[in-house]
């Protein structure tokens, strides 16, 4: 080999080397992809942007927004965020195990326009898990959704601008709840005080829930700490429902405006609350005497070109019925055990049948000739 083809070779040799250091300073760069752990459940937040209200909780609400997203993250929850009322509706609603209804001070036709949405919203909260934030029991709600929450409306309330500082008693007999006694969440316990202090609006309600079946109360304000705007003498702030059906509901009128979130208590009561209300404790395991039986079904041919869907379990569910290409092809709604026929599907050969509800998803491959 001559000087010319040694000094050719050696510039080739340096380029190589100098190619695969930077591929390899290249891949090092690469961010490795982590592996996400699946959700313990899933949570709808909902918030419309009340058309005409007379008060909008613009801070509270984004205060609110930003925190459960966080909450999520740090607790092993998803969140989708709504302000669309097309997404009440029975199928959209089967995939979370809680709603969370924040500030929606508009008036039921606006918040919901649709007596479809209206009813999904009442089926879900009788059989899954609701939330319900400060303005969600203004007055003149509809009485259906005023009743599964224990029946009381807001009537009057304390300054919106200058908010006033009461203290919180926890009530008597809740002291052993589960939001109470303390949520396991990432090995530690989140309890809650008997007494804590803060500022807020308060609001007076028509009556106080402590008789209504299901219900206990957490929390009461101390009426000798502010000046409510109409006195209860048992006022309460913060209460929890279980329905024989098998749902989990929350409310507290905590919640005018941002700073409240800044409260530990209040985090920790909210964060309790979500958990509590999706049938779980913070470790993802079914809270004690929480309905929460998975649905199961059975597909298998029937007749001519149909078949039959059979479910076993509880609460509000969805089948699907698609070609193998992901062409609709049929579809119910339903709640509890119960029995489909389909018919006249087609194209014939196998179909894919696939069951959403509040607890799981399946699927199944089923010939129809």
């Amino acid at each position: 080999m001559n000087t010319l083809q040694r000094s050719h070779s050696q510039k080739t040799q340096i380029v190589w080397k100098t190619a695969l250091a930077l591929l390899s300073m290249l891949t090092w760069a690469v961010p490795l992809a982590v592996a996400q752990p699946t959700p313990k459940f899933k949570v709808l937040y909902y918030n419309k942007s009340p058309v005409g209200a007379a008060y909008i909780h613009t801070s509270a609400i984004a205060a609110f927004r930003d925190s459960i997203q966080a909450w999520g993250r740090t607790y092993g929850f998803s969140v989708d965020i709504g302000a669309d009322a097309t997404i009440f509706n029975t199928a959209n609603l089967a995939k979370y195990q809680t709603l969370v209804w924040d500030n929606i001070s508009a008036e039921t036709a606006d918040a919901l326009p649709l007596a479809a949405q209206r009813t999904a919203m009442l089926e879900h909260i009788k059989t899954s898990g609701f939330v319900g934030i400060h303005a969600a029991l203004e007055a003149n709600r509809w009485q259906e959704f005023v009743t599964l929450l224990g029946g009381a409306k807001m009537t009057v309330h304390t300054s919106e601008t200058n908010e006033l500082t009461a203290a919180l008693d926890l009530d008597k007999g809740a002291a052993n709840h589960p939001m109470v006694a303390g949520m396991s969440a990432t090995g530690t316990k989140i309890t809650l005080p008997a007494r804590v202090s803060l500022k807020d609006e308060w609001y007076s309600y028509t009556s106080s829930p402590r008789n209504v079946a299901g219900v206990q109360m957490l929390y009461t304000l101390d009426e000798t700490t502010f000046t409510p705007a109409a006195r209860m003498n048992d006022h309460p702030i913060a209460w929890y429902r279980t329905y024989p059906t098998g749902g989990r509901m929350f409310y507290t009128g905590i919640g005018h405006s941002a700073p409240y979130l800044a409260q530990p208590f209040v985090k920790n009561l909210l964060v309790n609350a979500i958990f509590a209300t999706a049938g779980m404790d913070a470790t993802g395991t079914r809270m004690p005497g929480a309905r929460f039986r998975a649905n199961t079904f059975k597909a298998r041919p029937a007749g001519s070109s149909g078949l039959t869907v059979t479910v076993d379990g509880e609460g509000p569910h969805h089948v699907t019925i698609r070609s193998l290409d992901g062409k609709w092809l049929a579809g119910r709604d339903g709640t509890g055990s119960q029995a489909y026929a389909f018919e006249n599907l087609k194209p014939t050969g196998l179909v894919l049948v696939e069951l959403t509800s509040p607890y799981g998803r399946g699927s199944s491959l089923v010939p129809i000739h």
